[in-house]
């Protein structure tokens, strides 16, 4: 009878700690051979991390995409804050950051600007800013903005892991080769590796399910936080976006509107407004509504 010893670690993990994918990324990697119509991994994290790494992702692109915004913060933010008001940012809330002048108010408008104008993009903007203005990002480093999907006193609550440690305790497999051909024999071994593994994991599965942990499944996140910020920000058309990542036919009605259904659930999961269809975004539908108005007339 085959013995299976397992060791479970029924602990929550910091993803700041968990361990790195290729090139240094958590969670995914956004090399150019893992776009196209690949998928990103399939996680096991709780909704926090989840939308705190989008967020991420989305601040990342932002720097790469739209670099002229990230400029007006570098440049002109860290120049509003006075010596004397850095102790108010410490003992003070987040959500109070955007009323304190000058540097408050200058971000708002920045964010309404770029058509940004949430509350967490403007708390983590202000946080960018200061830590800027305090020397935090190193010489050698691109700085972006970081997310802080639930800010508590400026303190950074990073997502969470399950760990979970699988061993196997299988017994010795024996090869008669000649009444059992090599194939065989490794089918029959793998077999019996797949259901053990196969039972653990949904041991594992079913364990971080009761923290409210879920399978979390985001196809081309780089993507699509750069599509966002090509037409949120930059308030291109999805035939704008298409040309630019060289798509065979970016007129196709159909690819358009992948573009626009990828960009809507990438909203959704960040947490910004859908962009509205067909124009640049700030813009309201005035000869539309005009139109209307006449036929009821």
């Amino acid at each position: 009878m085959t013995s299976v010893r397992m060791r479970v670690f029924p602990c929550i993990r910091s993803i700041d700690n968990a361990p790195k994918l290729p090139h240094g990324k958590n969670f995914v990697d956004t090399s150019e051979k893992h776009r196209g119509n690949n998928r990103y991994k399939t996680l096991l994290v709780d909704e926090k991390a989840h939308v705190e790494y989008a967020r991420s992702t989305f601040y990342r692109a932002l720097r790469r995409r739209a670099p002229n915004a990230m400029d007006e913060l570098d440049q002109t933010g860290p120049r509003l804050i006075a010596c004397e008001q850095k102790p108010k940012y410490a003992i003070s809330e987040p959500e109070t950051w955007p009323d304190i002048a000058p540097l408050g108010p200058f971000v708002v408008a920045w964010a309404q600007r770029h058509h940004i104008s949430e509350p967490w993009v403007v708390i983590d903007a202000i946080d960018y800013v200061l830590s800027l203005a305090n020397g935090d990002f190193g010489r050698d480093e691109a700085p972006h903005i970081h997310a802080t999907v639930n800010p508590v006193a400026g303190i950074r609550l990073p997502g969470s892991c399950v760990v979970w440690t699988v061993e196997f305790d299988l017994p010795a497999f024996v090869w008669h080769t000649g009444s059992e051909g090599r194939a065989s024999f490794e089918a029959r071994v793998r077999a019996r590796f797949d259901a053990d593994l196969k039972r653990q994991l949904d041991n594992g599965e079913r364990f971080a399910a009761a923290f409210g942990f879920a399978n979390l499944d985001r196809p081309e996140l780089w993507r699509d936080m750069e599509r966002v910020v090509h037409r949120v920000v930059l308030g291109r058309s999805p035939a704008d976006i298409l040309q630019y990542e060289r798509h065979p036919d970016p007129h196709d009605l159909n690819a358009q509107r992948a573009v626009t259904h990828a960009i809507g659930n990438a909203c959704d999961l960040l947490g910004l407004p859908r962009p509205h269809r067909g124009r640049p975004p700030g813009k309201k539908p005035f000869a539309r509504c005009v139109r209307v108005q006449k036929k009821r007339n």
